[in-house]
């Protein structure tokens, strides 16, 4: 007859804590694992969170430079994207005038380089994991839109008063993973709801004085009903020494050189100068009348913006039908270094 094994009392319960404890250990394992791979996952959205911003945050600078605007409508073969936008700032076009509920889809274009920042649904633009551009197994794809605003609250103009800009960065899930791991930045619904607080008013005339049609020394100060350009000298009136048979102002020197682009004159009125290799990017801030102070915002790293000089000083004030006098508007030059271009 077989043998039958006896195991102790003692033997059993020592199994018995062998198995309890091997059972406890496998759920102690298991759960630092889970914790492992929830904090990776954490870390790596925060990280995307960061690259999202950062990615934001030079698109939305680029997006605020007139010379972008002038070159993403001018400019083959980005110009045939952005018939829109192109008719807007063209003389002799039909721009219509539309609202921040009917913005429009453009490809923004970097003036240094002449490369796409933005795209359109014909040609997106996007990039990776780590903010540079791909093509293939991107993360983030990189919007841009505008809307115009017609002299007089007209419904349709040959050339719009002002243009709104604003940016977007979207997340682009991998293929079976939730599209929420990174929100877009702004989201659709913020897009939509503070389009007017998130976006940059600029001037058209401001825009077009990229065309060059001013002599040398002049800038575009106004474009008239009848589609004529006004031209004034950089250095202010004092600065212009004639005018040529076409009416243009005919310049002193005291300009800035072909490689640097015009942003505003100084306290001396002398013109200040941005090197386009530095993308500087510079705005105009209305100033405090009453307290002559201007608030030029901040940048991206929290430092307050410099104000560069001002714009407008030859602006002459006017008395009204009511005795009241009423002054041309005096602005702040703001400008801010952008960071390295792609």
């Amino acid at each position: 007859m077989p043998r039958k094994l006896k195991i102790s009392k003692e033997s059993g319960a020592g199994i018995i804590l062998f198995l309890f404890v091997a059972a406890i250990s496998s759920i102690v394992i298991f759960e630092l694992q889970r914790r492992s791979i929830q904090e990776t996952s954490l870390l790596r959205i925060e990280k995307q969170k960061r690259v999202r911003d950062s990615l934001y945050e030079r698109i939305n600078s680029l997006v605020r430079l007139e010379e972008a605007l002038y070159v993403s409508s001018s400019v083959p073969p980005f110009s045939a994207l952005n018939i829109v936008l192109k008719n807007c700032l063209t003389q002799g076009a039909a721009c219509t005038s539309l609202g921040a509920n009917r913005k429009q889809l453009f490809s923004l274009v970097n003036p240094t380089g002449l490369k796409a920042v933005t795209g359109t649904q014909a040609a997106p633009v996007r990039y990776d994991r780590d903010g540079q551009p791909c093509t293939q197994d991107c993360t983030f794809e990189a919007r841009s839109y505008f809307w115009a605003t017609c002299p007089a609250g007209a419904a349709m103009c040959p050339i719009p008063e002002r243009l709104h800009v604003l940016s977007q960065v979207k997340f682009i899930a991998a293929p079976g993973k939730s599209p929420a791991n990174v929100a877009d930045f702004p989201t659709d619904q913020d897009l939509n709801a503070q389009a007017g607080t998130l976006s940059q008013s600029m001037l058209v005339s401001d825009i077009l004085r990229f065309l060059q049609g001013c002599p040398p020394g002049s800038m575009l100060v106004e474009l008239e009903k009848s589609g004529k350009v006004r031209c004034a000298c950089v250095g202010g009136i004092q600065a212009q020494v004639g005018t040529d048979e076409r009416g243009f102002p005919i310049c002193s020197q005291k300009n800035c050189p072909p490689n640097q682009t015009f942003v505003g004159l100084d306290k001396d009125r002398n013109p200040i100068c941005a090197q386009r290799d530095d993308e500087f990017s510079c705005f105009r801030k209305a100033i405090d009348m009453q307290t002559n102070t201007v608030d030029c915002g901040k940048d991206s790293f929290g430092q307050p913006i410099r104000m560069k000089g001002l714009y407008n000083t030859d602006g002459a004030c006017h008395i009204q039908a009511d005795n009241s006098i009423l002054c041309d508007p005096i602005e702040a030059v703001c400008c801010v270094r952008l960071p390295k271009p792609y």
